[in-house]
């Protein structure tokens, strides 16, 4: 039965194996420049989260656990100031 619907069904052309091959890869190419601005947006958003979290989290420990005395409130705030350049 396979041998009968084989012969009515036409191969395709060179012309057509081309053009589904161009499409093929025109679609790969806009899936992979949608995943690369997808990226981009996520890490950004993981960079600005990060970034307030530390933010907050240092401004929490600088009013609640900090001493009095002013050398060495600095001595004890110096890892955050440093801590991002490293």
């Amino acid at each position: 039965m396979g041998a009968l619907l084989s012969r009515w069904k036409t191969k395709p052309t060179t012309v057509e194996q081309l053009e589904n091959l161009d499409k093929e890869i025109k679609d790969l190419e806009e899936f992979r420049a949608k995943n690369q601005r997808l990226q981009k947006l996520w890490v950004g958003r993981l960079l600005l989260y990060s970034s307030a979290l530390y933010l907050l989290t240092s401004l929490i420990v600088y009013l609640l656990y900090l001493p009095e005395q002013w050398l060495l409130r600095l001595a004890m705030a110096l890892p955050f100031f440093l801590y991002p350049v490293l």
